[in-house]
């Protein structure tokens, strides 16, 4: 179950209009942070998806409390996300984290922590786990600032 205080709270930042919304992932995560931000453009909200690690360490670097940043990791220890959250934390910004079940990094770091299912799949030697769950939450967060929006 999704806790809806959380979403509230996150929406009532993204409402803002002086809240920069940021998104970051890596690997197949990564689609899903771009397909986050895609579906918030359309909602007509200017946000920014980082697919440079590098670059998004940059703009972490300048962020403030006008910053959100959305960053997600099935595994929670995706060493450049982690890292990304740490450096926007340290710069006062507010961060949501989305990560699997199992105790990880990044779950110490958010000011807003949702945790969703990882599937354990053996014996594969390609990283195949369904990032589903993660556009699951996403998606609720989107259609709630949409909803409130208007």
């Amino acid at each position: 179950m999704l806790d809806e205080v959380k979403v509230s709270e996150i929406v009532g930042l993204m409402l803002k209009p002086s809240t920069r919304i940021h998104f970051f992932g890596k690997g197949l995560t990564a689609t899903i942070a771009e397909y986050a931000s895609k579906a918030l453009l359309t909602g007509n909200r200017a946000n920014f998806h980082y697919v440079d690690t590098h670059i998004a360490y940059l703009v972490a670097e300048s962020m403030n409390e006008d910053d959100l940043l959305f960053v997600c990791s099935l595994s929670g220890n995706t060493h450049q996300i982690v890292r990304m959250a740490q450096i926007a934390k340290g710069r006062n910004a507010k961060v949501v984290t989305i990560s699997s079940n199992k105790k990880n990094e990044l779950s110490k770091i958010g000011d807003y922590h949702f945790t969703v299912y990882d599937e354990e799949i053996t014996g594969r030697q390609f990283d195949v786990a369904s990032r589903l769950p993660i556009l699951f939450v996403l998606n609720i967060i989107i259609n709630s600032y949409i909803d409130n929006k208007h």
